[in-house]
Formats: C-alpha cells, structure tokens, sequence
C-alpha cells in the first residue's frame, strides 16, 4: 500500500484557535447586546464581528492546495491559483515563500517556522511542508 499524497496544508492549531477565539468573541458579543444601551451595544458588537471576520479569514479559511495542475494558497486577505508549470521555487523561510517566473513572491500565511525552531535553526513543520510541496511540484511538472 502506498502513502497517501497530502494536499491541504496549514498548521493544525491554526483551526482550533480560530474556532476558540470565535467563540470567545461570540460571547463578548452577547455580552455587550444585553449589558449596554442599544447603541453602545450595538456599537461594539459591530466590531467584535468584524474581529470574528478577521479570525476566520486568518486562522480558519487559510490553506493551501496543491491540485492536480494548480497550487491555490488562500491568504487572509488574497487568494492565489498558480499553475504548476509556473512556480519556480517554494523557499522555507519564516514562511514558505513561493516564487513564480512572473517574478511574483507570495507569503504563504497559514504554514509559519515556530519561534522555538528559529531560536534553535531546528528543522521544523514549515521545512516538511515545503519538502512536500517542492517533491508535489517536481512530479507535477515531469
């Protein structure tokens, strides 16, 4: 039996804070609705909902995914679909970075080196999912 490809990656905390900080902020919502005048209420909640926005775009939607013919990289903020034919090199760093040969650098958000194994120069999850992702790319692109 062969090992199984993996084809989504992100570090695996990064779903269980979102969800613990949305929930969190859930609550304070529903504090603020019932503690407060409507419009101070109101108020705060508006923002408290746009930090769960935030929190679910940056710790829950953030991923990537290497598809048959594109790697797609979902960041908070902007998504990417690159083709594999045009990714020149998936650099670990604090970051995975990927560069294509339209000279684009995209950060990659959702797989980031620990603190620790930077302190330490440790081989760490961003290194093994950058090894995939480069083996991913080679047998893409052969």
């Amino acid at each position: 039996m062969s090992k199984a490809v993996k084809t989504h990656f992100r570090n695996s905390s990064y779903p269980w804070i979102g969800g613990a900080l949305i929930i969190i902020l859930l609550g304070t919502v529903s504090v603020f609705i019932q503690g407060k005048p409507r419009i101070a209420g109101l108020g705060t909640s508006l923002v408290i909902m746009f930090g769960i926005y935030l929190t679910y775009r940056a710790y829950i939607r953030a991923v990537v995914i290497a598809k048959e013919d594109v790697l797609i990289i979902r960041n908070p903020f902007k998504d990417y679909e690159i083709p594999w034919e045009q990714v020149n090199e998936i650099e670990p760093n604090a970051r995975i970075i990927v560069r294509t040969n339209r000279g684009e650098e995209i950060k990659v958000w959702c797989v980031q080196r620990a603190n620790l194994s930077m302190m330490r120069g440790s081989r760490s999850f961003l290194d093994d999912v950058a090894d995939d992702l480069n083996g991913i790319r080679r047998a893409r692109i052969a």
